[in-house]
């Protein structure tokens, strides 16, 4: 089955020093939000939800994303895992191999990515 891994954030307009409250970019009158992480079973364009775990504002976001993979490889075959750019960082990567399962991620636009793009033009990209 495919899974896709994604962070919500729920809009909080609250005290900042509020249990779990992390920051968030500044949206609709708040830079404060209550986050969690989820992994849900994708089919047909329909999602049916394994797990949700709430995120701390110290919370290591590798580490929730070996705790989702590890639980749904529990429950489910796993045949791709779909993230997206904001785990687009070594410290995920390697989570993701270390978890040995086959996943895609959009790649973020950078300079270091661009230069690789011109390098390998043969190639089709992807870029959002």
């Amino acid at each position: 089955m495919d899974v896709a891994i994604d962070l919500h954030d729920w809009l909080y307009y609250g005290n900042k020093n509020d249990f779990m409250v992390c920051e968030t970019k500044p949206q609709k009158g708040t830079t404060h939000c209550f986050r969690f992480a989820t992994i849900n079973i994708v089919e047909n364009g329909r999602r049916f939800i394994l797990l949700t775990l709430p995120m701390h504002a110290f919370d290591e976001k590798y580490k929730i994303l070996d705790e989702l993979i590890t639980y749904a490889k529990n429950k489910i075959s796993i045949r791709n895992v779909y993230v997206d750019r904001s785990f687009f960082s070594v410290k995920y990567i390697d989570t993701l191999y270390q978890q040995k399962v086959k996943w895609f991620m959009p790649a973020v636009k950078n300079k270091a990515i661009q230069k690789l793009i011109k390098k390998t033009t043969p190639l089709k990209f992807l870029i959002m």
